[in-house]
């Protein structure tokens, strides 16, 4: 069964304007930071390829903190049910594997970017209980330009 209910949007953009889609950008992201953090075991050790990676060069202005992220974006609304469903499959049982770890902070991260200043939000059940077993902290970042569509 996937995460959302068949007919259901985890994000829907309410629009003044039959005639013309806003914009929507959506990502879902695992963040996992560590000062120590061994990229490659710590890839093997999830099970999970991270989308993008961060190794501290030692430079004096640069974030100090190793970092693994498994990102999934969708461009447009109709791609949000099946991101969502993806990436929570894929981390669930992501929490488990992270509880005897030291020294690593773990995150998970929805970025909304959209052309509207009206954007509701909905997390289904699905959502809410895979969120509450990873047992990692949830974060929400929204860009929103807060223009109103005429008509």
């Amino acid at each position: 069964m996937g995460l959302l209910s068949p007919g259901r949007s985890l994000i829907t953009l309410r629009k003044h304007s039959k005639n013309s889609e806003p914009f929507l950008s959506f990502s879902l992201t695992l963040v996992i930071r560590g000062n120590d953090l061994d990229i490659d075991w710590f890839t093997t050790y999830l099970g999970i390829n991270p989308t993008q990676t961060y190794i501290f060069s030692g430079l004096e202005n640069e974030e100090k903190d190793n970092a693994w992220y498994y990102r999934l974006t969708a461009d447009d609304k109709c791609q949000l049910d099946s991101v969502s469903n993806n990436f929570f499959d894929t981390i669930r049982n992501v929490g488990v594997k992270l509880v005897d770890l030291n020294n690593i902070e773990a995150r998970i991260i929805l970025h909304v970017h959209a052309e509207l200043a009206q954007v509701y939000f909905e997390f289904p059940e699905y959502m809410v209980d895979c969120l509450s077993q990873c047992r990692i902290p949830f974060s929400i970042s929204i860009f929103d330009w807060g223009g109103i569509m005429k008509d």
